[in-house]
């Protein structure tokens, strides 16, 4: 789809490939169920209510020209944005794993890494670092 808008809700297993941008009032996932999300160009939730309870069933893909995002709540997913720069601001928790070219964390925001994610094998999902630069 072009876009994504307005409040969504995941009732089953699914996989969205947006080419634009992404702004949600509310993204919801049901329990027991997952999404894979991949975006074009920049994404901002408000709010996000993750029912699994597991980050590994939210992911968010950034492809190559999605430059920003924003989470403005508590979220609980996987977000792999290598291109993208984002600030988390104020005291937002954020449960899971982010992957962006620039992170900053300001007023009290928390990232909680989920050691779950480190699992390839976990349904098939997961990154696994094969090489890496110290700087």
């Amino acid at each position: 789809m072009a876009s994504l808008s307005g409040d969504a809700i995941v009732t089953g297993t699914a996989r969205v490939y947006v080419t634009g941008n992404v702004d949600c009032d509310m993204f919801r996932i049901q329990t027991n169920k997952s999404v894979q999300l991949y975006c074009g160009g920049s994404f901002k939730f408000k709010d996000t209510d993750n029912q699994t309870q597991r980050a590994v069933n939210f992911e968010i893909l950034g492809l190559p020209t999605c430059k920003t995002f924003s989470l403005d709540n508590e979220f609980m997913g996987a977000v792999y944005a290598p291109e993208a720069s984002v600030i988390i601001n104020g005291s937002k928790q954020i449960y899971g794993s982010v992957v962006a070219d620039s992170v900053r964390l300001t007023g009290g925001a928390d990232l909680h890494f989920d050691e779950a994610l480190r699992d390839p094998t976990n349904k098939g999902l997961g990154f696994v670092v094969t090489s890496w630069t110290e700087l």
